[in-house]
């Protein structure tokens, strides 16, 4: 048998706001305390999880556990939630400012405080977004 479950603000879960495993790992214990309730106090139960899920693994692995838990399965985790956060960040950053800029807004931002235009601090960004703003 397995449970399949989605992190909370994912799927059908309800929720808005992840938190990268840190809140997640309580969330599971809740399910093994759930398997457990469910399926009676003999379940032997393996946690696993892919990416964020195999972080929330080896968090969940860090707190105190039913014996009911025999293994895990960590497939493709991170390090932390502070180094994905910090890879994410720049990726995202540079998408703003791509899109920003293929929009005009720094130029309008320009216009309207009478100065010109405005150069975003991703350069990247601005250098692929103005190229294909040239050709369309």
């Amino acid at each position: 048998n397995a449970l399949i479950i989605d992190h909370r603000a994912s799927g059908r879960s309800d929720g808005h706001i992840i938190t990268f495993g840190i809140k997640e790992r309580l969330d599971a214990i809740d399910w093994v305390n759930f398997a457990i309730d469910k399926f009676g106090k003999d379940v032997r139960l393996i946690i696993t999880g892919i990416s964020m899920g195999a972080a929330t693994v080896m968090m969940t692995l860090n707190e105190e556990l039913p014996d009911n838990v025999i293994g895990a399965l960590a497939d493709c985790g991170y390090t932390s939630p502070e180094e994905i956060i910090k890879k994410a960040v720049p990726v995202v950053m540079i998408f703003i400012g791509a899109f920003l800029t293929g929009i005009n807004v720094y130029g309008k931002m320009g216009k309207f405080c009478g100065a010109g235009t405005i150069v975003p601090i991703t350069g990247f960004a601005n250098s692929i977004a103005s190229s294909i703003v040239a050709k369309a």
